[in-house]
């Protein structure tokens, strides 16, 4: 049921080591969750890597936000649709263009699920009224996500009663932070971000001090007037997976080992340019230098 994770990869704004995160999901009975980083997949295959050893199933996924305003949370099913997530977002980051309210229907179709969050689509669509625009219609792996604190907005909404979005919404608790201490390093980092004093630093950048780690006896408890929200998110997550992908010829990383081909080559290659660019850097050179 934790569909939204945050490491310190999620730069000037996450906190915790990929350890530290899984430490804490196995002290507390934690057996699946995503890792959700803003805007960044760095932290990723290590958390894979190392997810095993605490007893963790990994899913990998993308906190997608315009500055701080989330646009969505994008979990990958599968290493297909990891593919499809990076590659769509990478493409949008070399552009600088800002990323869309949705995922787009040809990035969902590779195998990703988009989790809108449940204020911004209440904003956009007014899930209270009785006609709604095609807009607002989700889409195959589309889903809405509450946060625990919504839930009485959820049910004066009577959004469980709709027949479209009833059966769409999901428990989508945030988790950032373990303690007060890394909810105030957290603001630091963000007055850092923003270049600012913490005494000016805008509400609005910072994360939720509700953005907590919670048990899933925690979250059960948190969601119990609408049980079924956390029902969906375990089978959400249930539905994805991730393993590390076969090395080939015996390599375990992805870097090649070689430039050009060859150890010689490539040494070569490195005094060439070096003889290149050594009148510009030592216009007197002597032999000592070479």
């Amino acid at each position: 049921m934790h569909l939204n994770t945050h490491s310190r990869f999620s730069l000037r704004y996450g906190v915790l080591s990929v350890d530290d995160i899984l430490s804490w999901a196995q002290a507390t009975g934690v057996t699946r969750m995503a890792l959700t980083d803003v805007g960044t997949t760095s932290a990723n295959w290590d958390f894979v890597r190392r997810a095993e050893r605490f007893g963790v199933a990994p899913v990998l996924g993308i906190d997608v936000r315009n500055g701080n305003v989330r646009q969505f949370v994008a979990l990958a099913r599968h290493a297909e649709g990891y593919e499809a997530l990076c590659r769509w977002h990478s493409e949008l980051n070399l552009a600088g263009a800002s990323f869309p309210e949705r995922l787009p229907e040809a990035v969902r179709a590779a195998g990703v699920a988009a989790i809108y969050p449940w204020a911004a689509w209440r904003e956009m669509h007014n899930v209270e009224a009785h006609e709604r625009p095609e807009a607002a219609t989700l889409g195959a792996d589309e889903w809405v996500g509450v946060q625990a604190w919504e839930v009485p907005a959820v049910r004066l909404a009577r959004a469980e009663c709709d027949p479209e979005l009833g059966t769409k919404l999901v428990a989508l608790s945030t988790a950032t932070f373990t303690c007060k201490r890394d909810w105030n390093t957290h603001r630091l980092l963000r007055a850092i971000d923003h270049n600012t004093l913490l005494s000016r630093l805008d509400a609005e950048e910072c994360g939720d001090p509700r953005d907590c780690f919670r048990t899933p006896e925690e979250l059960r408890e948190a969601y119990a007037e609408m049980p079924g929200l956390v029902v969906r998110a375990e089978d959400l997550l249930a539905g994805c997976a991730m393993t590390l992908p076969e090395p080939p010829e015996g390599r375990l990383h992805n870097n090649p080992h070689t430039y050009t081909g060859s150890e010689d080559e490539d040494e070569a290659l490195v005094r060439a340019l070096c003889a290149e660019g050594l009148a510009y850097r030592y216009p007197d050179h002597d032999d000592a230098v070479l």
